[in-house]
């Protein structure tokens, strides 16, 4: 089980601490309760003393546990106390304060208690201290006494000896470990190599040195070779001994440092060594020096590894960059996992195990420790029960004699400061791999009170600090798909949990699971947190009932939960106003339209989280949290205004409102918000832009909006935007470009007085309605800024001089309406190297730019030298060229420039070049498109090229787009045909094209040979819209080819036919072109769509034989696939839509044994199904829906043993089911509708192993239910749709097997009612839809409440329905849908129907397609 006090002395510290504070005293003085507090301080000391006596032995003994338990919660209800009693003192002093405007004292506030108030504080901690005395003379009885604090650990001892057949994934990281060593570089003085291995406690640092410590070529390199473990507590003399013992392999007898040090230097003077220092901890660099200095006078490429968890020692330490050991990937996990568990068994034999084994080895999510312990662990387990419980295993649960999992982790927590300690304790919250961010942990560290306040410096930058140090140290890493997220590794987060114990609680969003239903929440639970779904319900939060004291109510969404979530309305209206201990809340991401009042109520509370939700506004009573620090309120897109009180909380940091864009000004009297860091954006308003003034703390992003309504520019100038230092992003916007005169020349004045200081990083612009910019804006001075976007300035009939700020790496200019002409103004005329470090150049929406004149300087070449993207877009009267001789571009997009003949030359790393809607596209100097990968090319009208420079262009093109291009057919002729080039290269283009995408060519009227000649590796062909086509011959299409697709080619009639090709001498050149199906022996996936023409795939033989995927739409005129009726052998999925001739598949299918899908839909011609089904062992599928004239099924019937879907619809001939259904065992789901003419014998029977079933039929419904659907033990999911069934259903719930998970009951019109009876026994149900039951007046009593799953509950179109079920609704239930019931309806009335009680904690309810708490909702 999780300690949760282990090291408690320094997880308590901090807290105690801060219980002794100046303010505590002098405000409990100021009430002259001197005696409570002496007496509270006093028996504070005591237990203070014997803290790190119990911190040793609370392992061993459950009474020093328990003991430290009810310490630490007592420790925190004293917190509470003081808080709310402080919290309570700020108030009245405020309130004192604005009345008299005089300053306050703490016994004049005192004195505006209530003497209840007064009393109850007293109260309030004599019972604190009262529980600690009784917890201070307990000590006695536990033999607890003071003992100095210190390491009680022991640390496992390593050696170079490594088993390297156990070792799985590290031949890249043993690599590149030699490689360093093998290079002997050259260092500074006589320094030796150092290369440090960091990682997370577990990851196989210490293997990985061992690997290369034994390596041959390591061996044969070094003269001299040493292995030291290094203690946790770092001692020079110690270390230089381990050192000269392992080098000399002699038990050395001094006991100075400078003996040691003068042997150790003589052994190794002039010899070249390798030295493993493992597992070090030390970080003071004076040691460092101290052991490093005999190494000096070594040979020339003497070398040291060290491996520690610290990349703090690591960058002490290196001489080179640290290399950094990452999780093993599953695969490898798995087989180090085995080589444990399995040993020299065979995995072939033990199966049942191997699965079960493969999902332990991914929980160890790439640490080689755990898949050891677990796989040694279960090496001796025989029952496969033993297994699947390791799932749910926690680090704790394991004997310290079987692993010492725990004692390696406990050390990283142990060496860390104690101000750190309750920090990382807090994030055991976070749920295993959940990514965050650095500014959100460090703002709830803030919020809970676990950052130093230290006078020099901001809390956000000691949090800073505390976070990298935990970074540093290991038990943070980047994440690997986001790097400005962070994550904990598995291993570190049991370790938090088991720091934290009951403090801290999470709930994953399967709260019922075993393993879930096995953690509780307790009066003791301060911070809890829970992985929300997109319905949360009542149910999930009844474990909080319990924690009245909860601190952090912190709910986390999957980030692929993109949309809103919804919540019941008794979290924020009934639970949360009772946790008033709260400090950190948090509702992001739910659709919630209103909070109430009552939040008032959580005076402790420090951080609130409103992002993304529906608010229209705020209540007022928000403005009396005065201890708020963080209000959130991003992506508040209907958030209208702010409360109008906010300059009442005066301890507010951050408040963000990022894309809260309905709001239209601030309130008044918010720049009194002195301490505000974050503020988002300021929305100019009537209280005016002067409010910024005072906010001289602000730092990070700004975005000043609405600056129209600036009318005085002085105001402007009061801002002070050039004062604050601390911003790095600014963005200026007014609301749009104003015509007025006076409006243009105010807005021009304004952004000169907004001119920011000197160290801004981002700068955005946009609707500013000046006709030119001020001089600042291109600065030289601006040495920092490396982004700049000028968007929708649609005045301004020029660019600034933005060749001057030589670190801008990315600029945009979007909608500049009246820029004509881009001259050398815009590079910065004087300026002798221009945009020195732009990557990113985009050009947007320029509707009158016609000349782009770079510089006038001809001579000058280094312009834009760094450039990487280059983006020109909707520029339609540019003529010019583009700039030339641009070393570092990669991707090049020009579109919709209607005028502009793009030139492409002397590009020597261009990557990836779009080419769409313009004029025409030149390529020279192909010699120079040496790293070309993609081209697209789209709605041009001319295309210039030397067929030699356009063959040296596609040499590594891997992906070719030519998109509506109304080329003439001379130049297409040379692109397409060009039988003269292909007669002097009869290996065409010799390119590594990989995928084609020719569409809207209508005047291309064969596959390009130049483009397939030789191409052994396309891989995909796409031709969409190209009416000119009339045939695809096999012979036209490379060897290499996977993927055809075709569509919407209106004149095209067959394909895949062998054909006969004009130029077939010139093709067989190439000595792998071969008559016959085989030419395209590669090719897998074929898709048609919409080809109105295509009569037939292969009209004179066989498609080929490779074809596995088959997919043919919508096309009217074919009537066969294949002139010989046989599919292809290795086919597994054939699907054919809306072919109205199409009469038959295929004569046979007995040798397409590989065939897993058939979906035949809406083919109105087809009669019959190929025999032969039934041989088909791997079919797992068949579909035939819409095909009206099927008579019948093979007599031969389905395959019994492999096809577990069956789908039969709207196929009005078709007179009987298969032959021998109820012999298809591995049938689960069976879909049988609109099909009236089959004939249900009572002898029927049907698969009992279904879990699925559909019936639209009423002859079905009722053959069903006679032979008994209960009978369907396996059955999860049922659709019945009735029509004019006359069998009794009221008593349905008895005629259903009992593990539905999901029913649908449809268009039963003579349904009145439906009784409880049954409905008791569906306790899996979870989805319930009642539907078309045009005379259904009630629903059960009580029988709705036995269904315990039940989450989902949709009625729709039962226009007679009087009420939901008497007894209620269960609440479980997390969506409820009501449809076209307006007798309902009217009972659900928000806060006034009868009904409406029963499904107000629901949390999502829908009735008539809208969602009852959207602000928009009317009754």
């Amino acid at each position: 089980m999780p300690v949760g006090e282990a090291f408690l002395s320094a997880f308590l510290q901090v807290l105690f601490d801060r219980l002794a504070s100046k303010n505590v005293i002098e405000v409990i003085l100021a009430g002259d309760k001197s005696k409570i507090l002496k007496k509270f301080q006093k028996t504070l000391l005591l237990l203070k003393a014997v803290l790190n006596d119990a911190e040793d032995n609370h392992l061993k003994n459950e009474a020093v546990r328990m003991w430290l338990v009810e310490l630490k919660d007592v420790a925190f209800d004293a917190e509470d106390v003081l808080d709310r009693f402080a919290t309570e003192v700020l108030k009245r002093r405020l309130e004192s304060m604005s009345q008299s405007q005089v300053q306050t004292t703490f016994a004049h506030v005192w004195n505006l208690f209530p003497t209840s108030l007064s009393s109850s504080m007293e109260s309030n901690m004599k019972a604190i201290t009262e529980r600690l005395a009784t917890l201070a003379n307990e000590r006695h009885e536990l033999g607890l006494s003071e003992v100095a604090a210190g390491c009680s650990y022991k640390i496992n001892e390593t050696s170079s000896m490594v088993n390297e057949s156990y070792i799985h994934g590290r031949d890249n990281d043993k690599k590149k470990i030699i490689q360093f060593l093998m290079e002997n570089r050259p260092s500074h003085g006589d320094e030796v190599l150092v290369i440090p291995i960091v990682g997370m406690p577990g990851i196989g640092k210490t293997t990985l040195a061992q690997v290369v410590f034994n390596d041959d070529e390591v061996n044969t390199h070094f003269e001299l070779k040493a292995w030291v473990s290094v203690p946790y507590d770092f001692d020079v003399k110690v270390v230089t001994r381990k050192i000269l013992e392992s080098v000399t392999c002699v038990t050395c007898d001094f006991n100075n440092l400078h003996q040691l040090q003068v042997k150790l230097r003589a052994v190794l003077s002039g010899k070249k060594f390798l030295i493993v220092l493992d597992d070090v901890w030390n970080k003071n660099y004076n040691e460092w020096i101290k052991l490093v200095a005999p190494f000096r006078g070594a040979a020339r490429g003497s070398s040291v590894i060290v491996t520690t968890r610290s990349a703090e020692v690591a960058n002490m330490m290196g001489t080179v960059e640290s290399h950094h050991v990452n999780q093993l990937s599953d695969k490898d996990c798995w087989s180090v996992f085995v080589q444990h568990a399995f040993r020299s068994k065979t995995i072939d034999a033990n199966q049942a195990f191997a699965e079960i084994g493969k999902k332990i080895a991914e929980k160890c999510k790439g640490s080689p420790l755990m898949a050891t312990t677990f796989g040694g662990i279960l090496s001796s387990q025989k029952d496969a029960r033993d297994w699947e419980n390791v799932m749910d295993f926690e680090i704790w649960d394991l004997a310290e004699e079987e692993s010492n999992i725990l004692q390696t982790l406990r050390l990283s927590y142990n060496q860390l400061p104690s101000y750190l300690k309750r920090c990382f304790a807090y994030c055991s919250i976070l749920p295993k791999g959940f990514e965050f961010e650095e500014k959100e942990i460090v703002l709830l560290w803030m919020a809970e009170g676990l950052l130093e306040q230290k006078s020099q410096k901001q809390m956000e930058d000691v949090g800073h600090e505390y976070f990298q140090e935990l970074l540093s140290a290991s038990l943070f890493q980047k994440s690997s798909s986001n790097r400005s997220l962070y994550v904990m590794h598995d291993l570190i987060n049991d370790l938090a949990q088991w720091v934290a114990g009951e403090s801290c609680f999470k709930l994953d969003n399967n709260f019922q699971s075993h393993k879930q239903k096995k953690k509780k929440i307790s009066k003791m639970t301060r911070y809890a947190s829970y992985v929300g779904g997109e319905y949360d319900g009542i149910q999930m939060f009844q474990a909080f009932k319990e924690a009245k004291s909860l601190r952090t109510f912190l709910p986390l969404k999957h980030r692929r939960l993109e949309e809103w979530s919804y919540i019941t309305n008794h979290v924020p209206f009934e639970l949360l106003p009772e946790l008033r201990c709260l400090r950190a809340l948090s509702l992001s991401g739910y659709f919630i339209s209103k909070l109430p009042n009552s939040v008032s109520n959580l005076n402790l509370l420090r951080y609130l989280n409103l992002s993304s939700t529906d608010l229209r506004q705020l209540p007022e009573s928000i403005c009396s949290l005065c201890n708020m620090q963080t209000l959130l309120l991003r992506d508040c897109f209907n958030l209208e205004e702010l409360p109008s009180n906010m300059s009442d909380l005066i301890n507010l940091r951050h408040l963000d409102i990022t894309r809260s864009h309905s709001l239209t000004r601030m309130p008044h009297g918010i720049g009194k918000l002195t301490h505000l860091q974050t503020l988002s954006n300021f929305v100019v308003g009537s209280s005016g832009i002067g409010e910024l003034m005072k906010l001289s703390n602000i730092r990070g992003v700004l975005s000043v909006s609405r600056l129209e309504h600036v009318t005085d520019t002085r105001e402007a100038s009061e801002a002070m935007i050039n004062k604050k230092v601390g911003i790095d992003v600014l963005k200026l916007k007014w609301t749009s470009c104003m015509n007025n005169q006076s409006h243009t020349e105010r807005a021009k004045e304004v952004l000169q007085m907004l001119q920011p200081h000197k160290n801004l990083a981002k700068l955005t612009i946009k609707c500013y309605g000046g006709t030119s910019f001020p001089k600042w804006i291109g600065d030289p001075s601006y040495k920092s800024l490396v982004f700049l976007k000028l968007k929708d300035c649609a005045h301004c009939t020029s660019l600034p001089a933005l060749g001057n700020l030589h670190a801008l790496k990315e600029l945009y200019i979007i909608g500049m309406k009246e820029v004509c002409c881009i001259d050398g103004e815009f590079c910065g005329n004087a300026c002798l190297r221009p945009f020195p470090s732009l990557e990113r150049l985009y050009f947007m929406d320029m509707e009158k730019w016609e000349n782009w004149f770079l510089s006038d300087n001809n001579e000058q070449n280094d312009m834009f030298s760094s450039l990487q993207q280059l983006f020109i877009v909707k520029c339609p009267k540019l003529l010019g060229k583009l700039p030339e001789n641009l070393p570092s571009l990669k991707h090049v997009i020009v579109k919709e420039c209607e005028q502009l003949l793009v030139t492409i030359s002397s590009l020597p790393v261009l990557y990836k070049l779009e080419i769409e809607g313009c004029k025409g596209l030149v390529l020279n100097c192909a010699n120079e498109f040496n790293s070309l990968n993609s081209m697209s090319v789209s709605r041009i009208l001319e295309f210039t090229f030397l067929m030699e420079r356009l063959v040296q262009a596609f040499k590594t093109v891997e992906e070719l787009k030519i998109v509506s291009c109304a080329l003439d057919e001379t130049v297409l002729n040379d692109l397409w045909v060009n039988e003269v080039w292909l007669e002097k290269n009869p290996h065409g283009l010799s390119s590594i094209l990989r995928l084609i995408e020719i569409r809207n060519c209508n005047i291309m009227k064969s596959i390009p040979k130049v483009l397939m000649v030789n191409s052994h590796f396309l891989e995909r062909l796409y031709i969409c819209h190209c009416d000119s086509i009339v045939f695809v011959t096999m012979d036209q299409l490379p060897h290499s080819l996977k993927s055809l697709e075709i569509s919407n080619c209106k004149n095209l009639r067959c394909l895949l036919d062998n054909g006969t090709c004009t130029s077939s001498s010139i093709i067989m050149h190439d000595d792998n072109v071969q008559h016959g199906s085989t030419i395209i022996s590669h090719l897998e996936y074929v898709y048609i769509g919409w080809c109105p023409s295509l009569t037939c795939i292969s009209r004179s033989g066989e498609l080929p034989e490779s074809v596995k995927h088959l997919f043919i739409w919508n096309c009217s005129e074919l009537s066969c696939l294949s002139m010989k009726g046989q599919l292809p052998k290795s086919i597994e999925r054939l699907e054919i839509q809306s072919c109205p001739k199409l009469e038959s598949i295929a004569n046979r299918l007995h040798r397409n044994t590989s065939l897993e899908s058939i979906q035949i839909w809406n083919c109105e011609n087809l009669k019959s199904l190929p025999e032969g089904l039934h041989f088909l062992v791997n079919l797992k599928e068949i579909k035939i829906i819409g095909c009206p004239n099927l008579v019948s099924f093979p007599e031969e019937g389905l395959p019994a043993s492999s096809l577990s879907e069956l789908s039969i619809m709207s196929c009005e001939k078709l007179v009987a089911l298969p032959n021998s259904m109820y012999n298809l065992d591995s049938l689960k789901e069976l879909e049988i509708g609109y099909c009236p003419s089959i004939q249900y014998f009572p002898e029927i029977n049907f698969p009992d192993n279904l879990t699925s079933l559909w019936i639209n039929d009423h002859n079905a419904c009722e053959a069903m239910f006679n032979w008994g659907l209960y009978k369907l033990s396996f059955l999860r999911d049922l659709t019945i749709i009735g029509g004019n069934l006359f069998m009794p259903l009221e008593k349905l719930g008895t005629m259903l097997p009992s593990t539905l998970t999901s029913l649908t009951v449809q268009g039963f019109p003579h349904l009145e009612n439906l009784s409880s009876e049954g409905f008791h026994k569906l306790t899996s149900l979870s989805s319930l839809t009642l539907r078309h039951l045009s005379n259904l007046t009630f629903l059960p009593f009580s029988g709705f409440k036995y269904l315990t799953s039940l989450e989902e509950l949709s009625i729709y179109n039962c226009p007679k329905l009087l009420c939901l079920p008497e007894k209620g609704l269960p609440s479980s239930l997390l969506e409820l849908y009501i449809q076209d019931c307006p007798f309902l309806k009217e009972q659900c009335r928000k806060d006034k129907g009868r009904d409406w009680l029963k499904i107000a904690d629901v949390p999502y309810v829908e009735i008539d397609g809208k969602f009852i708490y959207d602000s928009d909702y009317e009754d």
